[in-house]
C-alpha cells in the first residue's frame, strides 16, 4: 500500500511539472495513459486492461484506463497501426473515447472529431507499446460539445 501512494505521489510531481513546461507528459510506469484534458493534467493508470494483436492483416491494439480515485476513463483504438503516425478516424478504425463521469462519453470519431496517435515503440519481444497523442473528441450526446485532448502519452505491456 506504501508503494502504491509512494508511485501516485510521484507520478503528480512529475506530471505537474511536465504540464508548466507545455512539452508532452512522459508516462510515469508501464500501464498509465497520461494526458491534459481541457487544460488539465490527468493520469489514467487504475485497472488497465491491454489488448495487442500482432501480426496477419497488420497490427491492432487497445487499452482502457481509469482515473484513480474517478469515474473517468480513457480508451484508445489502434487498429493496423504502424510505429510513426496514425491518424484518428472512421476510415482508419483508430480512435480515442473519453468517459468523463457520468453520463458523459465523447469520441474522436463523430461530429468531426480529430487528432492522431504516433506509436513511438512497438517491441513485440518485450511485449511494449508506447506512443504519444492529441485529439478532439465530441459528445456523443451534443454534437457542439467537444474536449480537447493533449500531450497525451502512454506505455503499455501486454502479454
Amino acid at each position: 500500500m506504501r508503494s502504491v501512494v509512494l508511485l501516485c505521489f510521484t507520478a503528480l510531481i512529475m506530471l505537474f511539472s511536465a504540464c508548466s513546461k507545455k512539452s508532452i507528459i512522459q508516462p510515469i510506469s508501464p500501464q498509465t495513459i497520461v494526458a491534459t484534458v481541457n487544460d488539465t493534467a490527468r493520469v489514467y493508470a487504475f485497472n488497465v486492461t491491454v489488448n495487442v494483436i500482432s501480426g496477419g492483416a497488420g497490427n491492432s491494439a487497445n487499452f482502457k484506463a481509469y482515473q484513480t480515485g474517478t469515474s473517468n476513463s480513457m480508451y484508445i483504438f489502434l487498429d493496423n497501426f504502424v510505429v510513426g503516425t496514425n491518424t484518428l478516424g472512421v476510415s482508419t478504425g483508430n480512435d480515442i473515447e473519453l468517459f468523463d463521469g457520468a453520463e458523459n462519453l465523447y469520441d474522436s470519431n463523430i461530429h468531426g472529431g480529430s487528432g492522431s496517435i504516433v506509436v513511438t515503440r512497438f517491441d513485440t519481444i518485450n511485449k511494449v507499446l508506447t506512443g504519444t497523442f492529441s485529439a478532439r473528441v465530441y459528445s456523443r450526446a451534443d454534437s457542439l460539445s467537444y474536449i480537447d485532448v493533449s500531450n497525451g502519452g502512454f506505455s503499455m505491456q501486454y502479454q
